[in-house]
């Protein structure tokens, strides 16, 4: 076609290349037909030589002075391989060059090589007859880092294949298309780093939340990307190839990075070091943003900033910034400034808590507008190294916050931003100071004591009577404090100044070990080694940072573990401790608002939270939806919440009422009250350290919760299942080794996790396909809330990606308040995936709830964290045992000083009747005299303290009950009426009926008395059943559309609240319950006001009873009501 041998064409003749035809896929580097020729232009001689065995020819042709003189081909005979061999002489004049210098003999060297790394391993090259040690891209790679650095290799096709490793802060790049080196990378290098970069980028910035953006380029500036591919039809940006252009859609193949790779690549730890990078630079930022004006003599724009005038100036030095814990404490500083003066002091009021700057993000710190303005008050510098408080605006700063778990966290973490960022600060002798105030002030007359400790007062009151005829104030905060009284305070000025003291590195581990997130198990180890009664000597002067770590900041972080972790004995928290208490000692049985209830809850049980988080507990308690309590132990009298939103759809406080349900007091039983430790705070008696119930509720409702250093997540568990265990262990039988969670009301599955590693268990809602096109979810997992998962259900409806419909078509809803019922439609196509899919995988009908992390505080008030279910019961039952022996022990002595006390009344009316003892017209001491010489004994003799009642509503039913003015009040004080013979018989029947009853006792064992009350507790469980299987029928004949009959009054403790019910104590006015009903022969039904100690047996009678009237009531349904009945 073009006259000429092709060797000739191909090395001789310009653009001459065949590579044109992009129609054409070819994994070639020529295109535009340069390549060759421009060697053989370049050089004074050019020789080609061919060898074909097949044809049995070779030909040679030899050019020279620079392409311009060209001679004859010779073809000969040959019989050997096919080869090809180019021998050139380069034009060194034209180079300005004389001969080939060891730099363009290296060039050659590695063009060699990296022919050797970018062809196929089973091409051999040589370099000067010797084989190049490059036999593939591997090796290629190896040869521009250290042999022990980490990298990733991984083949893709056979068009593809990478090597990636780290470089240091800088994006490199080696890459070859089609045997060409593209030195300055291109598309295909994007192609398989941008994978890369994409998955490193999603795991940084899921450990960098509120850190510096890291953008993509970030990540890649730590990547060495070594690709060697072919690419059908390449392009480049200029004849010298070294980018190439060609978009990746016509590549012809796709190099799609192994998640292998990606997790080789996270194991060198790439992720590290771009978070270290991102770390280094925001110190160079913050540096930047958070830079203080300087030593300046005035400061203008902080608000509520009250300088010292002598702040900035050569006086800075005496000058001491007072930080206070809010606004009421800055007026009890500014009082107290009316005494030391302005000029060396000044105050500035932190809003709550500060950042915990330790682990805190860049975002978070630098936005920070508190942690700002102390910045630029006391014109600190970051990174700065102080040896002095020279170029500070103030040399000291003294904390000013309440003596409180909260108030010695305020000062923890001031503490923590100085230590963390200015060490050299943090141990400066008097640089960081604390202003103290009384807990307990005592007086009497004149004389007035100050406490600043609790252990203190204690032991003051122990050696001063208990402090009697003291009058005691206490101090929760500093705004208990006077003005008068901050002026005090700032007179004695010495007596209320510490200084905290740096003695050595373990001071700054300590605050590390207190505020470093990483530390959680080692402050796990710290709080549990506190022990009660530590406390910071505050009659010193000075307190080491050791001794404020160990013996006051623990304290906050153990009151937040006791906060936010349950106790295993009870399963309450303090705050449901409180509640319990406080509706016992109210005994409250009738309807009272929940707003109503936290404000008694607060006053009786020295409550010093927010009320709104009080009333949140309490709603909680009552809630009664599935998921939420086994057994509510409060009645939810008003919308309390649903499944519908997870109890966040409660009402509020103001309109709501709740009571005790009567089961509280089946599981909480009166008879150990006397047993149980009641605390003090304040001089009043509260909730005792941790209640007795008869079955383990810690288990029954569950816990979730988390606090510092510890968290606890325990599923709920069947009352029955754990009553049927009580009762092996009690008959010494062997307890089964596992109990599956259960939750009230839920319809789906709970079966062990059938991946055994992970553990736990697996909790399975329920769907079914009802037709081709229709899918019925009528039950979600547990704490998978409807409104949530309706959402999730839209999504599904939405369209995705480049398909025109989304997974389903539509979805209907006929669920309930307590049912779920979603019906799913869609195309047969759409259903058949979904159930090749898996229903429930793709509907997210399975959940997992883990036993791996039971936590409770112990009896003891440990943090303790059980392996397993079995061992909780275990540790319950060995309490709980203990404690019905306590309780028998109990009972049998009380029951004998009962009945002595009967005796001796009996005996004292008897010798008054018949005249043997003459009490009237007598003085008092003698008669006591008197019947002492008769062998009456008095009263704290036969009983040893005064019994506490439980009493009517509004009244105490736990009370520390006053002493007797005389022990023998209990016979002088009867009334005359009492000295009659009817009283002798009464008196004797009732010491009858006590013999009986403490012979019962006696003769009842302990595991006797357990074994009655599970009995108890199950006939309310019953009853509560019977309850809700009545009102499940109900709502099916609304549904259906039938007249309903009328309900049976509510027994007491549930169902609605009556209407003409006080909100404190007992009825205003009896209740009717009246249907509307227009017919004439109707009655109205007075309710029976329930028994407080009604059982559900005796209910459940009730119940039956009721319903013999019911033929005779009709009660209309809504459309039937008119104007006249209204």
């Amino acid at each position: 076609e073009h006259k000429m041998h092709v060797p000739e064409m191909v090395f001789g003749h310009l653009l001459t290349s065949d590579n044109y035809d992009d129609d054409e896929n070819k994994v070639t580097g020529g295109r535009n037909g340069y390549g060759a020729k421009l060697t053989n232009i370049f050089s004074t001689k050019f020789v080609i030589e061919c060898g074909d065995g097949k044809r049995g020819q070779k030909y040679v042709q030899t050019w020279e002075k620079n392409m311009q003189e060209k001679g004859k081909a010779s073809i000969t005979k040959y019989s050997g391989k096919d080869f090809t061999k180019v021998t050139f002489y380069p034009d060194l004049k034209r180079f300005g060059m004389s001969k080939l210098d060891q730099d363009v003999v290296a060039l050659m060297k590695k063009r060699v090589m990296d022919a050797g790394g970018s062809t196929d391993k089973k091409c051999r090259v040589f370099l000067n007859d010797s084989p190049v040690a490059v036999k593939e891209f591997k090796d290629y790679a190896e040869l521009y880092f250290e042999k022990d650095q980490p990298r990733v290799y991984d083949k893709f096709g056979d068009r593809w294949e990478y090597v990636v490793t780290t470089s240091e802060g800088q994006f490199q790049q080696v890459s070859f298309v089609n045997s060409i080196n593209t030195i300055k990378g291109g598309t295909h290098v994007s192609h398989v780093t941008d994978q890369f970069v994409d998955s490193i980028l999603d795991k940084v910035n899921k450990k960098n939340r509120g850190g510096m953006e890291i953008k993509p380029f970030h990540v890649r500036s730590h990547l060495w990307v070594f690709v060697n591919c072919l690419v059908v039809n390449p392009t480049f940006d200029s004849q010298t190839k070294e980018t190439m252009t060609l978009k990746q859609s016509k590549f012809g193949s796709k190099c799609e990075v192994q998640d292998k790779s990606i997790k080789q690549l996270f194991n060198m730890g790439i992720v590290d070091t771009v978070l270290q990078w991102a770390k280094a630079r925001e110190s160079i930022d913050m540096k930047r943003k958070m830079k203080a004006g300087g030593k300046a003599n005035r400061l203008l724009g902080i608000p509520k900033l009250e300088d010292a005038n002598l702040a900035g100036t050569k006086h800075s030095e005496e000058c001491t910034l007072i930080l206070t814990e809010g606004d009421s404490a800055k007026a009890l500083a500014i009082a107290g400034l009316s005494i030391v003066g302005r000029d060396r002091f000044g105050v500035f009021p932190l809003r709550g808590k500060l950042l915990n700057v330790r682990d805190a993000n860049f975002q978070q710190t630098v936005n920070n507008a508190e942690i700002q303005n102390v910045i630029q008050i006391l014109g600190l510098e970051q990174q700065k190294v102080y040896d002095s408080v020279k170029p500070l605006r103030y040399g000291s700063i003294m904390i000013m916050a309440d003596q409180d778990f909260d108030g010695s966290h305020i000062k923890g973490l001031l503490l923590n931003m100085i230590q963390h960022w200015w060490p050299s600060l943090f141990k400066l002798e008097g640089f960081m100071k604390e202003f103290i105030t009384p807990i307990v002030k005592v007086s009497k007359g004149a004389q007035e004591l100050q406490f600043f400790s609790v252990v203190d007062y204690e032991a003051w009151k122990e050696k001063h009577n208990g402090g009697k005829g003291w009058t005691t104030k206490y101090y929760k905060g500093l705004g208990t404090s006077t003005a008068k009284e901050g002026k005090e305070y700032f007179k004695n000025i010495r007596d209320h100044r510490m200084f905290f003291k740096w003695t050595g590195a373990r001071d700054d581990e300590l605050i590390d070990l207190a505020f470093n997130k990483k530390r959680a198990d080692d402050r796990k180890e710290w709080i549990n080694c506190y022990k009660d009664g530590d406390a910071v000597d505050h009659s010193r002067d000075s307190v080491t940072y050791s001794d404020f770590v160990n013996k006051e900041l623990v304290c906050f972080s153990r009151y937040d573990v006791m906060r936010s972790i349950p106790c295993f004995v009870d399963g309450f928290k303090p705050g449901q401790r409180k509640i319990i208490y406080a509706t016992f000692k109210r005994n409250l049985r009738s309807d009272v608002k929940v707003a109503q209830l936290a404000g008694y809850v607060a006053e009786h049980s020295a409550y010093h939270h927010g009320e709104a988080s009080l009333q949140g507990t309490i709603v909680g308690m009552a809630q009664n939806f599935v998921g939420s309590n086994n057994i509510n132990l409060l009645v939810p009298s008003g919308q309390f919440g649903t499944r519908l939103q997870g109890g966040k759809d409660h009402a509020s406080a103001r309109y709501i009422y709740t009571r005790l349900e009567p089961i509280t007091r089946t599981i909480f039983h009166p008879d150990d009250d006397p047993l149980l430790e009641f605390q003090t705070e304040e001089g009043q008696s509260i909730e005792p350290k941790w209640y007795m119930p008869v079955i383990p509720m810690a288990l029954v409702n569950g816990a979730e919760g988390i606090g510092t250093g510890w968290s606890t997540s325990v599923p709920n568990f069947n009352p029955r299942d754990l009553i049927a265990m009580l009762r092996k262990l009690i008959k010494k039988q062997k307890v089964s080794t596992t109990v599956n969670p259960w939750y009230r009301g839920f319809k789906g599955s709970i079966v062990p996790n059938p991946d055994t590693e992970k553990g736990g268990f697996e909790v399975v809602g329920i769907a079914k396909k009802v037709a081709n096109n229709q899918i019925d979810i009528t039950e979600l997992p547990v704490k998978q809330w409807t409104q949530a998962y309706k959402e999730f259900l839209g999504k599904m409806a939405e369209a995705e990606g480049d398909n025109a419909r989304g997974k389903i078509d539509d979805m209907k809803e006929f669920h309930t308040e307590n049912t779920v019922h979603f019906s799913l439609s869609g195309t047969v196509d759409q259903i058949k995936a979904l159930e090749q899919e898996g229903l429930e995988k793709v509907l997210k009908l399975r959940s997992t709830l883990a036993t791996s992390n039971i936590v409770f505080f112990d009896s003891e008030g440990k943090i303790k964290k059980f392996s397993s279910v079995q061992e909780l019961i275990h540790e319950f039952f060995q309490l709980r045992l203990k404690y019905y022996v306590k309780r028998k022990d109990y009972h049998v002595d009380r029951l004998k000083k009962e009945k002595n006390l009967i005796d001796a009344k009996v005996k004292f009316i008897v010798m008054v009747i018949k005249g043997e003892l003459v009490v009237s017209k007598r003085k008092r001491d003698d008669l006591i005299a008197e019947l002492k010489s008769l062998g009456f004994k008095p009263y704290n003799e036969i009983f040893g303290k005064t019994r506490s009642e439980e009493e009517e509503e509004g009244k105490p039913a736990v009370t520390q009950a006053k002493e007797p003015k005389s022990g023998f009040d209990y016979l002088l004080g009867m009334p005359l009426w009492s000295l009659t013979y009817e009283r002798v018989e009464d008196l004797r029947r009732q010491a009858k009926e006590k013999t009986q009853e403490l012979t019962d006792l006696q003769n009842t064992t302990p595991e006797a008395l357990w074994e009655r009350d599970l009995d108890a507790i199950v006939v309310e469980l019953d009853r509560m059943d019977a309850e809700e299987d009545e009102a499940k029928k109900e709502e099916g004949r609304l549904r259906s559309g039938k007249r309903a009959r009328p309900k049976a009054k509510a027994p007491a403790g549930r169902g609605r609240r009556k209407s003409g019910a006080k909100d404190e104590g007992g009825d205003e006015n009896e209740p009717m319950e009246v249907d509307d009903d227009d017919d004439d022969e109707v009655e109205a039904v007075p309710a029976k006001k329930p028994k407080g100690d009604e059982t559900g047996a005796n209910l459940l009678d009730r119940l039956k009873e009721r319903r013999k009237h019911r033929a005779n009531v009709v009660v209309l349904d809504p459309v039937d009501l008119n104007m006249d009945v209204l």
